[in-house]
């Protein structure tokens, strides 16, 4: 087990390398100028004696490994301590976490490695510093920290951390004062065994320990075993002693500002190189050295009670604040000057941005205006286009109208030939006739349904969202254009996707769309023979809408084609217009889907059409 104490380093030269000559050496001892002697101040918080004996193997590792520089030993209480860091007595110091961050506020001492007291966890982060609230085991009022309300408590000093300051910060937070809900607080300083003795003499009826120095005094049979016990004790893994506190990091071995770096670096790498089984570890009941650790949360304990270097944020005036902040307080002012003579100028070039920006602000909506206008103008011609297209289709779809129709007018006639034979001839019943005319009417709905889609086609109306099933817009395109299929020989493959959501748009103008796309594929594939002529069509649903592609295997195009592929009046065919692709791409813009070319290589092209998912509504018009 680990307990510190206080001392002081300082150092003579020796010898010169082994691996030297003997003569040589002898020669640089002859001659070998006088060697700084250098002090280590070591917070001796059991004593002078403790502190030396627990030391000493550690600054003769020191001074082995160091040959130009003698170490010496300085034991120290607080207040010693404090004095030898102002008036630069020492180079080095090793002390409790509170006292190092005390002196680093006030000093500029910096930490250069921590001591590894080998209790704590295998990060080292958890710390190895905490306190004990000891009293006598036969005191039965005092169980708990509330117990301690009315009654004696002896520490080390106000200033000390292990030996005061953490107990301060855990009863604050047990919404405890010390100094006005206990009877009387002792001060005594070091060594704290005359505290353990002091409560097992009832001269107070707790007393407040460093961690492990119970143990220690136990081990050292200084005390018996079981005449005192921890109040409010805690258990840590690893962590051999009795505590009522939390853990804080280790004690830190700091060089002042007077003091080289060089040397402190030489310092820490001797410190840090020392095995855990050496002479000064097993000396001092230590583990070795290790990097400093993060002192972050002794900074919380002080901040907490405001002391230390928070000690101003228990009283502060202008005067202290003045001392603390000058220059941030200087910096302030200087920041809203300038703010203000920032601010007025800001005034004044808003003012004056405001009048530009109003005439630019009008001149913008008058441009705007007039591009409203003149995007109206387009939508009115391509809707007039999109017009002049199907009256153009239809020409071309008189044919097939004619073959269709004629399908249901060729049944219609023949059924009424046969039922007029049969009834001439007597051999027709009356439920044979009431069939036939059944199958009439059937025949005449179908004629019906095929004019009506035809003249649908051809009406110029304004776009009305509906729910459309995709599938079935593609279906009623096909029979449109299966004559068509037919005459130019191409083979229609689908693989259409199922339970497809429903679209937004309007049944008639997306037939339009897949016409065109059907028709402009068939074109394409002309020069191709017949078995290859083969125009795939597949719907997919991609979340937010549905997808179709148009697949040919026709020749391809060019880059430069297919830059303005989509271009009004655009085309690469004598007899065409080129308003198919132009007016397809501005129907399905127009109803918040993407008309777009994925491919166009030597296998043919790929068009996709996206079409906005149907949202609920009854009627959306575009």
């Amino acid at each position: 087990m680990l307990f510190f104490c206080g001392g002081l380093f300082s150092v003579y030269a020796t010898p010169v390398a082994e691996s030297q000559p003997r003569s040589q050496s002898v020669q640089n001892k002859l001659f070998a100028q006088p060697v700084k002697t250098l002090d280590i101040g070591v917070l001796a918080f059991r004593g002078e004696k403790d502190a030396r004996i627990k030391w000493h193997e550690t600054i003769k590792y020191l001074n082995s490994k160091i040959s130009d520089v003698h170490f010496r030993m300085r034991a120290f209480t607080l207040p010693q301590m404090r004095r030898a860091v102002a008036e630069r007595a020492i180079a080095f110091i090793l002390t409790n976490p509170g006292n190092y961050i005390e002196l680093e506020a006030e000093y500029g001492v910096s930490r250069i490695v921590t001591l590894d007291s080998g209790k704590g966890d295998e990060t080292g982060m958890r710390g190895t510093i905490g306190s004990a609230i000891v009293v006598r085991s036969d005191h039965q009022n005092l169980r708990t920290l509330s117990d301690l309300d009315g009654k004696s408590l002896m520490a080390v000093s106000k200033h000390a951390f292990g030996g005061f300051q953490v107990v301060w910060w855990m009863l604050e937070n047990h919404k405890i004062d010390p100094f006005s809900d206990l009877s009387r607080i002792d001060f005594v300083g070091f060594p704290q065994d005359k505290i353990a003795y002091a409560v097992i003499n009832r001269r107070v009826d707790a007393g407040v320990l460093r961690a492990c120095v119970l143990e220690e005094m136990t081990a050292e049979g200084k005390i018996k075993k079981g005449v005192l016990r921890v109040l409010h004790p805690q258990s840590y893994d690893d962590f051999p002693c009795k505590i009522s506190s939390r853990l804080y990091p280790d004690w830190p071995f700091s060089k002042l500002r007077s003091t080289s770096n060089k040397l402190a670096k030489r310092v820490a790498q001797a410190l840090l190189s020392m095995p855990a089984d050496s002479d000064a570890s097993r000396s001092g009941g230590y583990a070795g050295w290790t990097i400093h650790m993060d002192y972050q949360p002794v900074h919380e304990l002080f901040r907490g009670l405001q002391i230390g270097p928070y000690r101003w944020m228990r009283s502060t005036n202008f005067q202290q604040l003045w001392q603390r902040y000058r220059h941030w307080i200087v910096i302030f002012l200087l920041s809203l000057l300038w703010g203000i003579w920032h601010m007025v100028r800001v005034e004044h070039l808003v003012a004056l941005r405001t009048q530009q920006l109003s005439k630019a602000n009008q001149d913008l909506k008058t441009e705007m205006d007039e591009r409203q206008k003149a995007e109206e103008r387009v939508r009115s011609h391509q809707s007039e286009l999109a017009h002049v297209s199907r009256i153009s289709a239809a020409g071309e779809l008189a044919s097939g109208m004619a073959h269709e129709i004629n399908q249901p007018l060729s049944a219609i006639n023949s059924y009424a030939q046969g039922t007029a034979w049969r009834l001439q001839a007597g051999e027709m019943k009356r439920d044979e006739l009431i069939e036939v005319h059944q199958l009439i009417s059937r025949q005449a709905e179908r004629a019906g349904t095929i004019i009506q889609r035809f003249r649908g086609f051809l009406r110029k109306q304004e776009i009305i969202c509906t729910d459309v099933d995709i599938n079935k817009a593609i279906e009623e395109a096909l029979e449109l254009f299966s004559t068509e299929a037919q005459k130019r020989e191409v083979s229609i493959e689908l693989h259409l996707a199922r339970r497809l959501p429903p679209v937004c748009a309007e049944m008639i103008q997306v037939e339009q769309v897949f016409l065109n796309l059907m028709r402009n594929a068939a074109e394409a594939m002309q020069e191709l023979d017949a078995a290859s002529r083969i125009l795939t069509i597949c719907s997919e649903d991609n979340g937010n809408s549905v997808l179709v592609e148009f697949h040919d295997n026709g020749p391809g195009i060019s880059d430069e084609v297919a830059a303005h592929l989509f271009d009004p009046f655009f085309t690469t065919r004598d007899e065409g217009m080129g308003l198919g692709l132009s007016i397809s791409r501005s129907i399905v813009e127009s109803h918040g889907g993407q008309l777009v070319l994925l491919e166009y290589g030597k296998q043919g092209l790929i068009l996709q059409a996206s079409w906005p998912l149907y949202k609920g509504e009854d009627k959306n018009e575009h």
